[in-house]
């Protein structure tokens, strides 16, 4: 805990600040920080299939799903002045990811009349 709240600690100004209108009925303020901090964590070459293998085995169906928004978000990111510089390659897009993930399956546990 007092690991994460050191990262947090002396931020500066956000890299990224959205203000959306009140169309709604509120005003919406988003603001991100980017860091580097965990990089090198993450720097190493199966990632994506131990994150694929472990999420996989438990929700295959929601796994494929976010591994598709993860990997749109990580190619808007490549293409972007600011986080390309953070993010260079899109591991989201691995052969061995969607393998471990595995293809939709038709399910037949629907009540019928």
């Amino acid at each position: 805990k007092n690991d994460i709240a050191l990262i947090f600690k002396n931020r500066k100004e956000p890299d990224f600040v959205e203000i959306t209108p009140p169309d709604h009925g509120r005003i919406e303020t988003r603001r991100i920080w980017c860091s580097t901090a965990l990089n090198e964590h993450l720097d190493f070459p199966h990632v994506g299939k131990a994150w694929a293998n472990e999420e996989g085995a438990k929700r295959p169906a929601r796994a494929r799903n976010a591994r598709t928004l993860l990997s749109t978000f990580l190619n808007w990111c490549v293409t972007h002045p600011v986080y390309s510089e953070i993010v260079t390659s899109n591991t989201a897009q691995g052969k061995d990811v969607k393998r471990y993930l595995g293809k939709p399956v038709v399910k037949n546990d629907a009540l019928t009349t």
